[in-house]
């Protein structure tokens, strides 16, 4: 009986420590969220696409490895994904110029306030039948363009040579204007001149 009972202590003993040793290896532990700003990892990271996206020879899952640094970083998480989306589709005009404001962003932490090439991009997005990304843009330019104008002013306060400013805050108003009205056509040059347009710092 006692022999018994022995065997029924140790079978439940075993159990116990079988048990525990499938919860602990299937415990996931939490790893450590990555800080994208100021990460020379990103950094390099950017670098290191600058050159395949500047010599047209980039594609989609190129980006796979930076996805994965900034995947912590909503604004980054976001700009990343629009990117390869840009490169996906061959656009390594505005794939670059969007790796540029990332850069940036890492390094210092400020958020581009750019409503011109979100507006161009919002184009470029339709032109590809990605409405999800071309309706976030826009919103993005919607966003930014109050701001926009607000640092600009007191901009061309402070330094009168700062012509171009109205020309801008004309068209940026009536590009916003137009596709509110269900307009999404947009002839190349004037596509062109919302992708140079002046952020606001």
């Amino acid at each position: 009986m006692k022999k018994i009972k022995l065997i029924s202590f140790i079978i439940t003993l075993i159990l116990i420590a079988l048990i525990v040793f499938f919860i602990l290896q299937n415990k996931q532990v939490p790893q450590e969220k990555i800080v994208v700003v100021g990460n020379t990892q990103v950094l390099s990271e950017i670098d290191h696409l600058l050159l395949p996206v500047g010599s047209w020879n980039a594609t989609e899952n190129d980006f796979n490895q930076l996805k994965n640094l900034t995947k912590d970083d909503e604004y980054a998480s976001e700009e990343v994904n629009k990117l390869a989306i840009l490169t996906k589709y061959r656009e390594y005009a505005h794939a670059g110029h969007g790796l540029a404001s990332l850069h940036d962003y890492v390094k210092t932490g400020n958020e581009s306030i750019c409503p011109g090439h979100a507006l161009s991009h919002y184009y470029v997005f339709m032109k590809h039948n990605e409405t999800q990304f071309a309706q976030g843009v826009f919103q993005e330019a919607e966003d930014q363009y109050p701001q926009w104008i607000e640092i600009k002013e007191k901009q061309t306060q402070k330094n009168k040579s700062q012509q171009k400013y109205p020309y801008y805050k004309t068209l940026f108003n009536q590009t916003i204007t137009d596709i509110n009205e269900g307009n999404n056509n947009m002839t190349g040059q004037t596509l062109s001149i919302l992708t140079q347009a002046p952020c606001a710092k």
